[in-house]
């Protein structure tokens, strides 16, 4: 028996592993922004038991449920574990889309919470203002995961004893349910789970196990268990992360040696289609020894296909490996032997439809269809055939999947009338069709009506609730079922809805409309049809239950569903833009359901999410044979962008369908350089060469003067006279005048001076000054893709551009804009206007460069904006700053307010005797919760600023121009 197994808790089997190999890998989490944040047995450890203390001193009791709705990564494990240390018993939720709607998904969480008492719910910092207002109400205390993650505790406290008997935590069955189903296993059955599992899978501390699944789902929370326990490191990344670059899992498994992997079916086919050999360059996945296929309906071409265009790289069909499971029994119930490949059944289709046995029949005729085996059961797990009188059947024989085990749950949670039929002798009924062949279970159907979209499980009460809430009085029958979709290799999401009163066709699409989006806000899929049809459509049982299975049936002999074999690749150069715009068309009508798709609409915003939109990209490569990149189709989802990447034009262009080269990549070219000085010669004339001399003086001169010994009388008594009453204003007068000198020449440094080391600023202009950049919360803030406002100190351009260049090197965003002073924005033939006409063009020229903005920020970019701080006809906010009255612009805040971005304020200090310069970009300002009106938000979001350049002038009053100083003392 392994060691592992004589531990009582989850707890035990963690700590046994630290104590074995304290320094030794426990995880790799493959970051969203490229970095690897290796974690170590013994950190993870100080990390979980630190977050027990926390919740516990903020009184989570043993016993009490504590929901997660936080975001992939090492903070909800951390949290997840904390909860299992403390005694409580957590439950990781469905992740929220950043930039979808928050009131949806609290919704979706108080429901859950609601369904199982939760007594306290972990979630993110963007969202605890708005969880905490909805499920305060119920007694149910909201923690941000900083709260449990960061932050002093108190080690004297004692955590309560766990033992083997105790809950240890709880899954949702599908979480996608008005009525979520719950249930709950105790440390002793989960360790008896993954010891069960190991040997069917025989793992052992030399595996490395590589995953992308979310932690939500049973496959992903359960594997990572295991591999924490018998294996020997766990490399994850976040399925968004995945979704977007799928080769970075075939790269970890090569970088890592990496040994084990679980997907679902539709994975395999995403992994054929999205990876480049480009991409793949270097990659071995020799040591690639489990590829499990598992959580939804097996397709056996998917397999073959993902085994024959990787093997290239070293991957060997022998390891791919099948599995049956459910959360009901933890995770698994039955897997293939390890190295033996899959192996096929290949059963007649009319003796399954005619006489409902597995009768063989010759490989690949006409009449024959190829079951995947699922292997043998985990050891302890027992497996029968039955068949509606609870009957065992012989072999080959199909009826509904049994199993009984010593790990099955007990009942779902708060559900005991529906538990007593749930179970008969200890028998638990699974739901499933399938046949036994000498031990070897084969799954051929389904009898219960789950819909399982890209691995998770969708009940259809929950769609068809949906659309009757949407049509009220209008809503007859309707059937919700899944349609299996080869190209993508899972099922897709069907509505069939019947009409009472028949709608005229406006009224009905924005029914559909409203139904689509509300399906992927609460459940997070997108319908792949939503099909009205009349009175009496809709097939029922002979009890007047809606029969799901006969309606899907239904549904595809009268030709609703799309048939591909009729499909044939033709060449975008061969076509007109206007024929290539009308089959791009027809593709975002028929996968989204929709009507009237006009060429600037966005796929994702009429409903299309990350599935969907897999499907449409897979549906263009077959049509035009042309490969369009996930990241060219999500910064422009739309009709038209994708005509111009398809069309002849693009095509010649070797460019298309990549991203563009940034253009701050060359920008400081000769050519460039050339251009720029001609420019300003035609321009200006002779006037604009005197000015670009001036300015070149104004860069060089400071620069010259700063290690010069008699550059204090020559810069003058009188300006530090000034700078002393500017410091005693702000009451931080300077120590030392010769500090204050060198303050007062580094805040002169050009504002076209450029980096060339992470640590030097370019000899020529500040010779050996240093640079410490910690942009860590603007990484974290554009990961999320809705986008970034930078605030500096107010009008100090060279502050701008330095952060700026920082950005640009570090983040390379896909979009960037700079909205400078707006009052020097004036065109020279408005000199000569009235000083109101002036004001309005003014005012219409910032909004101009704001509306640019909110277009950059909803593509998820960069925007650095200086709000304004000096009356005229500003429409913002007056406040007291240092003595003064001031007034400052609002545009930062409508944009972050409209957009959903973060506001991102950028500090940067000045150490003179150390001839340091530090750039920080500080938390983001809070821009208020949903509830509050506009104009507080806008208000709290001003005086947030405000008290952030308050702060910034005062502890580093060096870096304030003369000319600012002067305006502000009179």
């Amino acid at each position: 028996m392994s060691a592992v197994a004589i531990n009582n808790t989850l707890i035990d089997a963690i700590s046994s592993r630290v104590k074995q190999d304290p320094q030794g890998p426990a995880f790799v989490f493959l970051t969203a922004d490229g970095q690897e944040q290796e974690v170590s047995n013994e950190q993870f450890y100080r990390d979980l038991r630190g977050c027990a203390f926390r919740l516990a001193d903020r009184g989570i009791q043993p016993g009490e449920i504590i929901l997660l709705a936080l975001d992939h990564g090492y903070d909800l494990l951390i949290c997840f574990w904390g909860a299992v240390y403390c005694g409580a018993i957590p439950s990781v939720l469905t992740y929220w889309r950043f930039g979808s709607e928050k009131d949806a998904y609290v919704r979706k969480v108080g429901n859950m919470a609601a369904a199982v008492r939760a007594q306290a719910v972990i979630t993110l910092r963007d969202l605890h203002v708005e969880m905490n207002t909805a499920l305060s109400k119920r007694g149910c205390r909201v923690f941000a995961s900083e709260e449990a993650t960061t932050g002093l505790f108190d080690q004297n406290r004692t955590l309560p004893e766990l033992n083997a008997e105790q809950i240890a935590l709880m899954q949702f069955t599908s979480g996608t349910t008005s009525a979520p189903k719950a249930i709950q296993f105790s440390h002793r059955a989960v360790l008896d789970h993954v010891l069960a599992s190991a040997r069917a899978y025989q793992i052992n501390k030399e595996c490395v196990y590589v995953s992308w699944l979310p932690f939500y789902h049973d496959m992903g929370l359960i594997g990572h268990i295991r591999a924490l326990i018998h294996g020997g490191m766990l490399v994850c990344m976040s399925p968004q992360k995945w979704i977007g670059q799928p080769e970075l899992l075939l790269q970890a498994v090569s970088r890592y040696r990496g040994t084990m992997t679980n997907m679902p079916n539709f994975a395999f086919d995403y992994c054929v289609q999205r990876i480049r050999d480009e991409e793949l360059a270097g990659v071995d996945l020799s040591s690639w020894r489990i590829l499990s296929n598992g959580s939804e309906y097996i397709m056996l071409e998917s397999m073959q296909r993902f085994g024959k265009r990787f093997s290239q790289y070293g991957f060997t069909m022998d390891a791919l490996a099948v599995g049956y499971g459910m959360a009901e029994n933890v995770m698994g119930v039955s897997a293939t032997i390890p190295g033996e490949g899959v192996k096929i059944d290949w059963i007649s289709t009319e003796g399954i439809t005619t006489l409902n046995r597995a009768m063989p029949d010759i490989p690949y005729s006409a009449d024959a269809r190829a079951i995947a085996s699922c292997g043998y059961p985990y050891p302890g797990v027992e497996l029968a055939i039955l068949d509606e009188e609870w009957e065992k059947l012989p072999d080959r024989q199909i009826g509904e999947i049994a199993i009984r085990t010593n790990t099955l749950f007990q009942g779902y949670y708060l559900s005991q009338d529906e538990n007593e039929e749930l179970f008969h002798q200890g028998w638990f009924r699974t739901g499933d069709m399938g046949y036994l062949v000498a031990g070897e279970l084969y799954v051929c159907g389904r009898k219960k009506d789950l819909i399982i979209v890209g691995g998770r499980n969708i009940q259809p009460q929950a769609i068809e609730r949906i659309a009757s809430d949407v049509f009220g009085g209008h809503a007859g029958l309707s059937a919700a079922f899944g349609v299996i979709n080869a190209s993508v290799g899972t099922e897709t999401a069907v509505l069939i809805l019947e009409q009472k009163n028949p709608l005229d066709p406006a009224q009905q699409d924005v029914l559909i409309a409203k139904i689509r989006k509300q399906v992927l806000d609460e459940l997070d899929i997108a319908l792949s049809d939503v099909r009205l049809v009349p009175k009496g459509w809709v097939v029922k049982t002979t009890s007047g239950k809606i029969a799901r299975d006969a309606n899907r049936k239904k549904y595809i002999q009268e030709g609703f569903h799309l048939q591909k074999d009729d499909k044939v690749e033709v060449l975008s150069g061969e076509m007109t833009r206007e024929q290539i715009q009308k089959i791009v068309t027809h593709l975002f009508e028929e996968i989204l359901g929709a009507k009237d798709i006009g060429p600037k609409d966005d796929f994702l915003k009429l409903g299309g999410d990350s599935l969907s939109a897999l499907r449409l990209l897979l549906e263009i490569e077959q049509r035009f044979g042309k490969d369009i990149s996930a990241a060219a189709f999500f910064q422009h989802p739309t009709v038209e962008s994708l005509v111009v990447l398809l069309s002849c034009e693009s095509s010649h262009d070797k460019s298309a369908g990549k991203e563009a080269t940034p253009w701050w990549n060359a920008k400081y070219g000769l050519h460039h350089k050339v251009k720029s000085r001609l420019s300003i010669l035609f321009r200006g004339g002779l006037k604009g060469v005197i000015t670009s001399i001036r300015l070149k003086l104004a860069e060089m001169i400071p620069a010259w003067l700063f290690d010069k010994k008699w550059a204090k009388p020559v810069l003058g008594r009188k300006r530090v006279r000034l700078m002393r009453r500017f410091h005693r204003l702000l009451e931080n007068p300077m120590q030392n005048e010769e500090d204050f000198m060198q303050c007062a020449l580094a805040c002169h440094v050009p504002y076209s001076i450029r980096k060339k080391s992470p640590q030097e600023f370019s000899d020529r202009w500040l010779r050996q000054w240093s640079l410490d950049a910690d942009l860590t919360t603007l990484q974290e803030a554009y990961r999320k893709g809705t986008g970034v406002i930078l605030v500096c100190w107010h009008s100090h351009f060279w502050i701008n551009r330095l952060v700026k260049e920082f950005t640009l090197e570090l983040l390379r965003p896909n979009a960037y804009s700079y909205i400078g002073r707006w009052r020097q924005s004036l065109p020279e033939s408005a000199k000569a206007l009235p000083v109101v006409e002036k004001e309005r063009l003014r005012v219409m020229l910032y909004l101009d460069q704001l509306m640019k903005a909110k277009s950059i920020l909803t593509k998820g970019g960069i925007i650095s904006i200086l709000p304004d701080g000096y009356g005229g006809s500003s429409l913002g906010l007056s406040v007291s700053f240092h003595g003064r009255r001031r007034s400052f612009r609002g545009g930062f805040a409508e944009l972050a307010i409209e957009t959903g971005a973060d506001v991102i304020p950028v500090s940067l200090d000045i150490d003179a005797c150390k001839r340091k310069l530090t750039i920080t970009s500080l938390k983001p300002l809070d821009v208020g919760g949903y509830g509050m009106p506009h104009v507080d938000r806008v208000e709290g979001l001003l005086r947030q600023y405000v008290a952030y350049f308050k702060q910034q002038w005062a502890c580093c009053p060096g870096l304030v121009p003369s000319g600012r100083m002067r305006k502000h003392i009179g």
